[in-house]
């Protein structure tokens, strides 16, 4: 999903990971099963420590699932991947 229609910045998420790209940032990926800590910071959100922001309410609904994901992986057992 493009936030500005130009492919240039945006978010995606799959069964597996979100890749994100910001402005000025080089492209990100983060596989859920790998997910250590989602934090609020002033208008945007940190997942492991990379910057991610698609605006106020749309950072808080995905912070919300992030953290779901988080705890759900953690509860299942690893898989040799």
């Amino acid at each position: 999903m493009s936030l500005t229609g130009t492919a240039r910045e945006g978010f995606g998420m799959t069964e597996e990971a979100l890749y994100w790209k910001a402005t000025f940032e080089p492209p990100q990926r983060v596989y859920y099963r790998k997910l250590q800590e989602v934090r609020r910071e002033e208008d945007w959100i940190t997942i492991n420590g990379m910057f991610f922001n698609a605006g106020k309410s749309l950072n808080h609904k995905l912070m919300r699932l992030l953290k779901r994901l988080r705890l759900l992986y953690a509860l299942q057992p690893t898989s040799p991947r």
